[in-house]
């Protein structure tokens, strides 16, 4: 399968491109899957030099699709590739004069490769899609597509590539290729995270280093998300380590460039009048419910996305405006994608944990939540377990 930074360097230099008409989804952090157009991004600009407040730059390892007209073109976890059609499919329209079934040259810097160079295969044309039918699993979970693997996959969907080594797949579901790039990822998270050798820390891309949150602490959301935790820990065992703790569940609303006292009293100031002004218009509270479907990031992220998506968004546009105009909101929360995770793998080694459960449909209800508090909280780990992130201002809407 052909890499992002292919389908980048088509969409730059193939003249017969349209290049507004593609947008790029990321995966960020700290606020889960965001969709930019592709021209905000700095594609020549160094990780370790970039101020985020000011530039979007991306590892490409973080890209996980690319849209062309509101159709997806390229899909990372699908295994879609419909700009040069490595993996069978069929080339989109826009795309179609110049694929890999013609002799276009591409172009990464001052460099050209053809499209069969060994530089630009990434993986196997293998696709791991489920059905559009969903089956009923038990203990609460329903998958989408069947699986001759038992006994998991009558609880989860599971690909048999992911057990059953095929196609020179070692038994892991891993190639040699793939580790490779999975080794790529570990250093260019290095580069970014400002820890490799001589880089010089204040060079180092500026991280959020505060955020708004909605807890999730209703009773009912506990109970199910532990009772999902317990069914696929059960199913899962690597899991177990990587479940966050139930008294952290949150959805970030956004995320904040704070540089000093200065900035955090400003910040106070900005999430208080912004409290102030809201119960002054005696609005009903926004209830928010969460999506039965077990979202995946890479294998490493699971989540549940909340609803309803479009008055989350405009609540939380006014509050954002406020910190943009004062220079606050850190770059990556310009269009966040809500979420609520609930797994994460941290530990670079530990590997895609979740990359086995797709399409899976949880039957625990997960109950509503009012949106009536805001906590300003700091991105760092909470100080003591059993308790939420070290917060600095609490404001209730109502």
């Amino acid at each position: 399968m052909r890499t992002a930074d292919d389908v980048i360097s088509r969409i730059r230099w193939d003249p017969s491109l349209d290049s507004s008409l593609f947008s790029v989804g990321y995966l960020d952090r700290f606020l889960g899957l965001l969709e930019q157009p592709f021209a905000q991004f700095s594609w020549d600009a160094e990780l370790c030099s970039v101020d985020c407040s000011q530039e979007l730059a991306v590892p490409r390892h973080r890209i996980q699709y690319f849209n062309c007209g509101g159709r997806r073109v390229w899909d990372r976890a699908a295994r879609l590739d419909r700009v040069f059609g490595s993996t069978g499919d069929p080339l989109d329209p826009l795309c179609a004069e110049q694929g890999e079934e013609g002799n276009t040259t591409l172009r990464a810097g001052n460099d050209q490769q053809p499209p069969g160079s060994p530089m630009h295969e990434a993986g196997s044309n293998l696709q791991e899609t489920g059905s559009a039918d969903g089956e009923a699993g038990s203990g609460g979970l329903e998958t989408c597509g069947g699986s001759d693997l038992r006994p998991l996959t009558q609880r989860l969907s599971l690909s048999p590539r992911m057990t059953e080594g095929q196609d020179g797949d070692k038994p892991g579901g891993a190639t040699e290729q793939e580790e490779e790039q999975e080794k790529q990822m570990m250093e260019e998270e290095m580069v970014e995270g400002g820890m490799t050798e001589n880089r010089g820390r204040d060079r180092c891309p500026s991280k959020p280093t505060h955020l708004i949150s909605v807890r999730l602490d209703g009773q009912k959301f506990i109970q199910a998300f532990k009772r999902t935790r317990e069914l696929l820990t059960d199913s899962l065992h690597l899991s177990a380590w990587h479940w966050v703790p139930a008294e952290t569940l949150h959805v970030t609303l956004c995320l904040l460039s704070l540089r000093g006292p200065g900035d955090v009293s400003e910040a106070v100031r900005i999430l208080r009048d912004f409290a102030q002004e809201h119960r002054q218009l005696c609005l009903p509270p926004l209830t928010l419910s969460f999506s039965p479907w077990l979202g995946n990031f890479g294998g490493k992220v699971l989540f549940l996305s909340p609803r309803p998506l479009a008055a989350l968004s405009s609540f939380n546009r006014v509050l954002q405006d406020r910190f943009t105009e004062r220079g606050l909101l850190h770059s990556h929360s310009r269009s966040p994608c809500y979420q609520a995770t609930l797994a994460k793998v941290k530990g670079r080694d530990e590997g895609r944990v979740f990359k086995r459960i797709q399409g899976t449909r949880l039957r625990f209800d997960f109950g509503a939540v009012a949106v009536d508090t805001l906590h300003l909280c700091t991105t760092g780990e909470p100080k003591r377990a059993g308790e939420y992130y070290e917060t600095v201002s609490v404001e209730k809407l109502y």
